[in-house]
């Protein structure tokens, strides 16, 4: 089912918030706009969104954005604080590591 007709609506929301019950497709909707706002996929805009209501209606905020996902089930639970700080550092400074890494594509 194509749900990217509500991409438009979601850009009137300053700061939205997806609160679902388990398996119930978060990820999936979080991937969809990750891919749909990264300047990095714009050459892959229409193999990805070819067949779909936002690739025949793209708004104009398609693809312009640097998007950093973080994966917070990669964390590593510690016994002390500041073991789950080296924890949440490393895995935190990964995207950031990789869009800094990717800009140089970019221009």
């Amino acid at each position: 089912m194509d749900k990217t007709r509500f991409i438009p609506e979601l850009e009137h929301y300053k700061a939205p918030v997806f609160l679902r019950p388990r398996r119930f497709g978060k990820s999936l909707l979080v991937s969809t706009l990750a891919y749909y706002y990264d300047i990095n996929e714009a050459g892959r805009f229409g193999s990805l969104y070819g067949g779909t209501y936002i690739g025949s209606h793209p708004t104009g905020e398609h693809n312009q954005y640097m998007v950093l996902r973080f994966n917070f089930s990669v964390m590593v639970m510690s016994d002390n604080l500041a073991g789950l700080e080296r924890n949440f550092n490393n895995m935190a400074c990964r995207p950031i590591y990789e869009l800094v890494r990717n800009k140089n594509t970019l221009f």
